[in-house]
């Protein structure tokens, strides 16, 4: 079994024990990594030989569910999901919240403001991911000899200290070294988006139009459904079995989108999971 199989096992595996409250709290600030483990002894023939192995990489709960998440929606453009999801799998908030930010202390992770999205709605991109990004910007950037490549490298380069998600037209001048041309191109390729204040910039993912479209007639389709029904509600395996015609996100992933925002609510019933849409999400 190849390895990204098994972290996916791995990864769904945990986040089942999380949901049923079976496992132990996570492990923010990475006390448990310092302890000796000894060796997993076990036959390589076995594709499950690993699996415990893998569940120690998973850092914190927030970031199991991220991956699943993420992992949850493979035709999307860009691997990405919102934090907002994350607060549908995992009821503690606070928590999330906490997991997070070490995240983002620890550069695994980027947040980033979304155009499309409320104001309260942020992107969650791995570190890793968005460097990639920053790179085929700059692969793009090599079929014209007018673009000054460098000024990728630079800007791969520093924005690995920074975790905010805006910067501003001085700093990128006095910090990263650009001038008026290096942020123009920043801007040309999807970088830096210009913020509603004057001098200040939104870091951003290439691609991200892109998906937040797909993500909003997803959104869209499925309230409609709901709102043709005069309960305003449904099982939610009934709706999973749904097919979607407006976008090719799955149906889980925009579910996880709906339930963390507010559009939509999830009931436990003796029948299975209710999906009932909410006021925020549009209920007469």
């Amino acid at each position: 079994m190849n390895s990204s199989k098994r972290t996916k096992i791995a990864t769904e595996q945990r986040l089942y024990q999380t949901q049923q409250g079976r496992i132990y709290k996570p492990d923010v600030y990475g006390i448990r990594r310092q302890k000796v483990r000894p060796p997993i002894h076990s036959d390589t023939t076995d594709d499950f030989d690993d699996i415990d192995h893998a569940l120690i990489q998973v850092d914190s709960d927030s970031m199991t569910a991220a991956e699943l998440l993420i992992q949850k929606n493979p035709q999307s453009n860009i691997p990405a999901c919102l934090i907002h999801q994350i607060y549908s799998i995992l009821p503690n908030h606070t928590t999330v919240d906490r997991e997070l930010q070490e995240a983002f202390k620890s550069n695994l992770y980027r947040k980033f403001h979304v155009t499309g999205a409320l104001e309260d709605e942020f992107l969650l991109m791995k570190t890793s991911d968005y460097d990639n990004n920053i790179i085929q910007a700059r692969s793009e950037a090599m079929k014209d000899e007018h673009f000054d490549l460098s000024v990728f490298d630079r800007f791969k380069d520093h924005v690995q200290h920074l975790n905010e998600v805006t910067i501003s037209k001085d700093k990128l001048i006095d910090t990263f070294g650009m001038n008026e041309k290096h942020i123009a191109q920043l801007v040309s390729f999807g970088l830096l988006l210009p913020h509603t204040h004057v001098d200040l910039y939104w870091f951003s993912v290439r691609g991200q139009g892109t998906f937040m479209s797909k993500l909003n007639a997803g959104r869209a389709e499925i309230i409609r459904m709901l709102r043709k029904r005069h309960t305003h509600n449904i099982m939610e395996k009934l709706l999973l079995q749904k097919k979607m015609r407006k976008t090719n996100f799955s149906m889980e992933f925009l579910l996880y989108d709906l339930v963390g925002s507010g559009r939509v609510e999830r009931h436990s019933t003796p029948m299975g999971d209710l999906i009932q849409l909410t006021t925020k999400g549009g209920k007469n």
